[in-house]
């Protein structure tokens, strides 16, 4: 028994006719996808692949990755997808971790997997078509029968890999069985709008985005796959397809809604637009409420343990609850707890540990790091929280953003919706640095909205006056653009190594100036 692959077969079985999968001019019908994948499978099944083995995914958002991940798994592999766009020396450091069974590349990627198979030995290498670097998987595929295949995994096998993004650190490796990816499905079903599905899947495959490419599949509904594209790209397309669901991470959904409003374009199939990866201001929800309107949800999770919690589309009307991330989902608990691990006060500022059936089973091949988040069946998510009257989650920044200055606690998330509120800035990242007279002291980087003239100074008067001097920044950096990482979130780690390197004592206290 494998709910998880049995219900992506059997949605794909459901309409045979149906458009799956939709990438340029390409567009593929769900009978033929699903002939497609066992064909794939017989072809890495007799290359030697088994049941256990690790598959690595090097690829570009194509009909052709997503049908050969399944297939991997059909026949019992775990899955792991890299991120094209970091260096090979990162994507190599995972290879050597793993010592994965095959990897898979796409012909557009070929520079990127020699160099990666340049610096670690891996046992096969396989292109999706011709290619310098790999035997050719479509042509191996071309003659396999496309007899329907059970799947070989059971529940408990491992299913997928997925890499943290690092933003704390070196990423780490969260195993997922296949009982855990089929939590991950239901949880789906629970947050998505009712009826036929046509998602946008936009950016890498290495994504929750690319994981609801599959779970569309399990639905009958159609992907439309693009690889990066900037907001005027994903509208235009979403219009053109009849997009009903997209997803965004805040930093895209600020683009989006303000290229949606500049358009006029009003997307009249879209019923969805979730936005999640990190926490959304409320200052950002608000313009897009202006935009999208209910049609907005709020969702928070992690790669550890899936959905946890959603703002659903009518909350959006409410306008303080913008900047919550909702109450947790049906099966979903929640705690908030002491640095002691006790509880907290109500309304009060605690950590955030969760309990559901989705969660990880562990680190891969670091129990050290898996008794560090895992306990008792809870899992330490690293985030701080705060609980309104009515259940509802705020987030207030990971647990090591937080800020000690002079003893006391400031939680970063506080300062730059603070920050965001000005009228003239557009985003801003809050963070600490050594300070030989405070402890810590707080320092932010903010992009402004056109037209703007606000001052550094300006900006740290701002937020003194709403929170008070614990909260202020020593000093406010003006940039052109907030720097991201690989997934798109905001890389406060690299705004803070950068303030220390400006910094003429270290310390990152440097005068506030633009920059």
């Amino acid at each position: 028994m494998n709910r998880f692959l049995n219900s992506i077969v059997h949605g794909m079985r459901r309409d045979p006719r149906a458009v799956a999968l939709v990438h340029g001019r390409q567009r593929i019908r769900h009978g033929e996808a699903l002939s497609a994948v066992h064909r794939s499978a017989r072809a890495l099944g007799a290359q030697g692949l088994r049941r256990g083995d690790i598959v690595v995914l090097l690829t570009t958002s194509t009909p052709e990755a997503v049908l050969n991940r399944v297939a991997a798994q059909l026949i019992g592999c775990c899955v792991v997808t890299l991120q094209p766009s970091v260096g090979a020396e990162v994507n190599a450091a995972i290879l050597r971790a793993l010592s994965p069974a095959a990897l898979v590349h796409d012909p557009a990627l070929q520079e990127a997997a020699r160099k990666v198979l340049e610096l670690v030995d891996v046992p096969r290498s396989f292109c999706l078509g011709p290619g310098d670097h790999g035997t050719d998987l479509t042509a191996l595929a071309a003659g396999r029968s496309d007899a329907p295949l059970a799947p070989a995994a059971g529940e408990s096998d491992t299913a997928l890999i997925m890499h943290t993004s690092g933003t704390t650190g070196s990423p780490k490796a969260a195993c997922h069985s296949y009982a855990t990816m089929a939590e991950f499905q239901r949880m789906d079903r629970l947050v998505r709008h009712e009826g036929p599905r046509r998602f946008l899947h936009h950016g890498s495959l290495d994504s929750v985005s690319g994981e609801n490419v599959v779970w569309t599949l399990a639905t009958g509904g159609t992907t439309v796959l693009l690889d990066e594209a900037g907001p005027e790209e994903i509208l235009e397309t979403a219009a053109r397809e009849r997009v009903s669901y997209l997803l965004a991470y805040p930093t895209m959904l600020a683009r989006l809604t303000t290229a949606c409003a500049r358009a006029g374009e009003p997307l009249p199939h879209l019923r969805q637009i979730e936005y999640t990866g990190a926490p959304a201001s409320a200052g950002l929800v608000r313009a897009a409420v202006e935009v999208f309107g209910p049609r907005l949800l709020g969702a928070y999770g992690q790669r550890e343990a899936g959905f946890l919690a959603a703002l659903s589309g009518p909350e959006h009307r409410r306008e303080e609850l913008l900047g919550s991330v909702g109450r947790p989902l049906d099966g979903v608990r929640v705690e908030l707890r002491s640095p002691t691990g006790g509880p907290v006060a109500a309304g009060g500022t605690g950590a955030v540990w969760v309990r559901t059936p989705a969660v990880m089973t562990g680190y891969y091949a670091r129990p050290d790091l898996t008794d560090e988040v895992l306990r008792d069946g809870w899992l330490r998510t690293g985030d701080l929280g705060r609980f309104d009257h009515g259940g509802r989650l705020f987030l207030l920044g990971r647990a090591d953003d937080a800020v000690i200055v002079d003893g006391y606690n400031v939680y970063v998330r506080e300062v730059e919706e603070a920050l965001e509120e000005h009228p003239g800035v557009g985003q801003a990242a809050a963070f600490g640095v050594p300070d030989p007279d405070r402890g810590e002291a707080v320092r932010a980087s903010v992009s402004l909205v056109p037209d703007s003239r606000v001052a550094p100074e300006e900006l740290c008067s701002w937020v003194r006056d709403r929170l008070g001097p614990f909260h202020a920044p020593a000093a406010v950096r003006i940039v052109a653009q907030l720097p991201l990482t690989a997934r798109g979130k905001i890389d406060r780690r690299a705004l803070r190594a950068q303030a220390l390197a400006e910094s003429p004592d270290g310390t990152g206290n440097a005068a506030s100036r633009p920059g």
